[in-house]
């Protein structure tokens, strides 16, 4: 076991668009997240982790209820498929764990408010309970004053708690109130300012937590909502466009693991944590521990409209349009069989739910 508690305090914090371009732990090119990079050194990194899917509404799915992306649809667009999902809300409640999420926009954007409500979740802060005029940005309220809500919060609830949190300044337009780093008014160095934006306020954050309690009973979750095709520019379904950070953090770890080699992607996120506080996870059918060794390293994503099927010896990429492998690598002719069962069985599954 990693944790020194069998129930601590949950922080899940989901980073919009962090792509681990951005990550030189992650052999990323650009240094825009000096303060992810100091404490990716500090906890447990996974090295080979992907999204799921290149939206928001794909990547919360996958990380809260273990629900793998659909290429040409998403399943938070339907409330009465989504109310058959497992979730990680409803999965603690057995261990009597209260329940938020966090996000300085607003809720009904991409369906949230059905689909939080339908995963269990007891509270949600969103636009609404921030001063008004604190939004000032597209999107909401940017992402200092989020995270200054979630500390005061966290300081003065009692646990256990699973609380979650998705950012919103490195979303496109990638308006953000500081001074730039990145030279530019292209796209690129756009993006890669509001990234460092956010670091910003993620350092600042860690910075104040480390020195109360909470740090010391609570596990923190870092992960990407989904990638970015920038800087760059990655085609549509490239590796990289897919390939995102996950960080373990906080007191509550013990230092026997520091990095993570295997191959995972978003929707494992719920069978590595419950399984780590004992919890049954039969219901996530499509999560794995990462942590177990008898599980096979795997990660499947989608694009629209087409798949990938990335394994420890082989990767591959199919275009279900064109009916052909348009990227490959390895020994992957059973993988492109893999991948397409895979697929096969998902849709089977979304179309009956």
């Amino acid at each position: 076991k990693l944790l020194k508690e069998e129930n601590p305090n949950i922080v899940v914090i989901i980073l919009e668009s962090f792509s681990s371009k951005v990550i030189t732990e992650l052999g990323g090119q650009w240094k825009a997240a000096p303060n992810f990079d100091a404490l990716s050194t500090q906890g447990i990194l996974f090295k080979h982790f992907y999204a799921n899917g290149s939206r928001s509404d794909k990547g919360i799915v996958s990380v809260i209820s273990g629900f793998p992306a659909q290429p040409t649809s998403s399943i938070i667009k339907t409330p009465s498929k989504t109310e058959s999902l497992p979730s990680l809300y409803k999965s603690l409640e057995s261990r009597f764990y209260s329940s938020y999420f966090y996000y300085g926009g607003n809720i009904d954007f991409a369906n949230m408010r059905s689909y939080f409500i339908n995963s269990g979740v007891d509270h949600i802060i969103s636009i609404e309970d921030f001063n008004s005029k604190l939004n000032n940005s597209k999107w909401g309220v940017h992402d200092e004053y989020l995270f200054d809500k979630l500390y005061s919060d966290i300081v003065n609830h009692k646990g256990p708690f699973i609380k979650t949190v998705f950012t919103l300044s490195s979303h496109d337009p990638f308006d953000v109130p500081m001074q730039p780093i990145f030279k530019g008014t292209d796209r690129a160095a756009l993006y890669l300012n509001s990234i460092f934006y956010t670091d910003s306020c993620l350092g600042k954050f860690f910075s104040d937590i480390k020195k109360t309690e909470v740090w010391n009973n609570t596990l923190f979750i870092l992960v990407a909502d989904h990638g970015s095709p920038r800087p760059g520019e990655s085609q549509n379904h490239y590796l990289d466009k897919f390939e995102i950070p996950m960080l373990w953090l906080g007191g509550v770890l013990n230092d026997s693991i520091k990095v993570v080699e295997r191959i995972g992607s978003q929707i494992d996120i719920p069978a590595t944590l419950l399984n780590q506080i004992g919890i049954n996870y039969t219901d996530f059918s499509y999560s794995k521990d990462l942590f177990a060794p008898e599980n096979k390293d795997f990660a499947f994503y989608v694009y629209n409209d087409g798949f990938a099927f990335i394994t420890d010896s082989s990767k591959v990429i199919f275009d279900n349009d064109a009916n052909k492998i348009i990227y490959s690598e390895g020994v992957f002719e059973q993988d492109i069989d893999n991948g397409k069962a895979y697929l096969q069985t998902l849709m089977k599954d979304f179309n009956s739910r």
